[in-house]
């Protein structure tokens, strides 16, 4: 009996990969980790922060909001975090004169619109830069918390309207 109840379950998985292409699953359960060169050596500590979801990488200087819009359209994801300085600025058209911090940012949540019209929007959290996830004793969490704004949405309050 119990061996009948286990082929149906296998049976109804395989039917639901067939109808769900991969791509979709990858864009519901990927996010986009965009940092800098000082992140390379801390990357490994991330996958601790994200679970199971699949991270992908980009450790190159943002130079235009249509850079990251198009990088997130080709790998299909709406959801991206970031420890990137450059695109911190651009979304808050901030003064070319200072520099903002991550330590006043961290936590922040933006959207980026859609690079083709009627696409989801990209989601974006900041966090400090991950050397903080070794180097300061609540580093860690901090970060598995504000990454837990996609990975686990149920864990954070809805705003009232």
């Amino acid at each position: 009996m119990n061996s009948s109840k286990l082929a149906q379950h296998i049976k109804n998985l395989r039917a639901t990969s067939r109808t769900t292409s991969r791509g979709q699953l990858r864009a519901v359960e990927s996010l986009l980790f965009w940092g800098t060169a000082a992140d390379k050596n801390y990357l490994p500590y991330l996958k601790g922060c994200v679970g199971s979801y699949t991270t992908h990488l980009a450790l190159d200087t943002i130079k235009t909001i249509t850079q990251v819009q198009m990088r997130c359209a080709k790998k299909g994801i709406s959801r991206l975090v970031s420890t990137s300085i450059p695109l911190l600025k651009m979304l808050l058209d901030w003064d070319k004169r200072a520099t903002p911090s991550l330590d006043n940012y961290a936590g922040s949540y933006f959207t980026i619109p859609a690079l083709k019209k009627g696409g989801p929007d990209i989601e974006v959290v900041f966090i400090k830069p991950l050397a903080h996830l070794v180097t300061v004793p609540h580093g860690r969490f901090m970060a598995t918390r504000l990454i837990s704004k996609f990975t686990a949405v149920d864990r954070w309050y809805t705003p009232t309207e």
